[in-house]
């Protein structure tokens, strides 16, 4: 197998969480309604707002990548949900938003056309795919830690990896 080859399939893995810790797949249906929107005291969001805005990130960096006409959304106001609590109808499309967007990046990184260390071609920066898609091993990881420990101050408790 080549070098390449196997780098992407341990992106592909690291982007959907597995091995570490528990993955976000694993719990997003099995978080109960009464718990997704609630915002503790010493708590800035609830699971909802976390996971809505890990999914807006996900959409934001494949158009980044994507499309040459992209515009940065406004910071912070476009990047995080106001409301606390959502609808069934919310969270359903917030969840299936996150998997369908993880998908993509998925798509991406096991695409040998995606040449993952140039730069991508209408960005100024020099930015990279990898370095794209290592900001949303990083960025999921980072809110998945926040989601857990909002979880188990509500007293839920979902295992490990």
């Amino acid at each position: 197998m080549k070098q390449e080859t196997i780098i992407r399939e341990h992106l592909a893995q690291t982007l959907r969480m597995k091995g570490a810790h528990i993955e976000m797949e694993k719990i997003l249906d099995r978080i109960p309604p009464e718990a997704r929107g609630v915002v503790p005291e010493g708590f800035e969001h609830s699971v909802w707002q976390l996971l809505e805005h890990v999914r807006f990130c996900i959409d934001d960096i494949v158009d980044y990548m994507r499309n040459p006409e992209y515009k940065t959304p406004q910071w912070p106001a476009e990047y995080w949900e106001k409301k606390a609590a959502p609808s069934e109808e919310e969270w359903r499309a917030t969840a299936d938003g996150y998997r369908s967007g993880m998908a993509e990046m998925e798509k991406i990184v096991l695409d040998e056309k995606t040449a993952l260390l140039e730069k991508i071609p209408h960005v100024e920066a020099n930015h990279t795919p990898l370095r794209e898609i290592l900001i949303i091993i990083d960025h999921n990881a980072y809110h998945l830690g926040q989601i857990m420990s909002l979880l188990k101050f509500q007293g839920l408790r979902f295992g490990g990896p």
